[in-house]
């Protein structure tokens, strides 16, 4: 393969890391499982909000809905 010097480094790591992750018995591997859970949910809002309120309502920070939500602008 013909690849970019900066991509020269890692591209082979990735390909040798789906290998392993694809067949890990045939590399004496055995990896953990893992459970399928969406850590994240959609909300609709009707109206405007206070994101403190919807943080504490959710057992989270403020900083946490900014975060997740890069598209809402900070009150400052």
């Amino acid at each position: 393969m013909r690849l970019p010097r900066e991509t020269q480094a890692y591209v082979p790591r990735l390909l040798a890391l789906s290998a392993i992750i694809a067949k890990p018995d045939a590399f004496g591997i055995e990896l953990p499982v893992i459970r399928n859970n969406r850590p994240l949910r959609t909300l609709t809002l009707a109206s405007v909000y206070d994101v403190a309120i919807v943080a504490e309502s959710l057992g989270t920070t403020g900083a946490d809905i900014y975060r997740f939500n890069p598209g809402l602008k900070r009150s400052q």
